[in-house]
């Protein structure tokens, strides 16, 4: 019975809806990185660049539209939420860039290890900035 109706929570709900959004946008940005890094022979900065980018517009895409829309905040316009989506996840994206870069470039790792255990370590950043910044109730 406990479970039932922690399923039913709306904030549980949320956070699996925002871990299930990020979990398919990783999987873009892992993709896209590896993919131009090593089989295009992109410089890992520029790859980890364009998988980023399109991993967070995946993100904003299937968060906006399921985790966080019945947020006071989602009635601002589509470009405010994208602009503050952006800016929330380019702060968390900066300190996964940051930290793959030293991975990949001073400890060797792979591309796809170098993303991926930053990625892990800022989602909980990630969701309390969009649950209590991006899509705050507008004043």
């Amino acid at each position: 019975m406990a479970l039932r109706t922690l399923l039913r929570n709306r904030e549980i709900q949320r956070l699996a809806q925002f871990l299930v959004a990020g979990g398919f946008s990783a999987v873009i940005t892992l993709s896209v990185t590896s993919g131009l890094n090593e089989y295009a022979h992109v410089a890992f900065l520029w790859a980890a660049v364009a998988g980023t980018e399109l991993g967070i517009l995946v993100n904003f895409a299937l968060n906006d539209g399921f985790a966080f829309r019945d947020l006071e905040g989602h009635h601002r316009s589509f470009l405010v939420r994208v602009a503050r989506f952006h800016v929330t996840v380019g702060i968390g994206q900066s300190l996964i860039l940051g930290a793959s870069l030293i991975l990949h470039d001073a400890a060797h790792w792979r591309p796809v290890f170098a993303q991926a255990v930053p990625i892990v370590l800022v989602t909980g950043f990630n969701f309390l900035m969009h649950r209590f910044w991006t899509y705050r109730q507008a004043h």
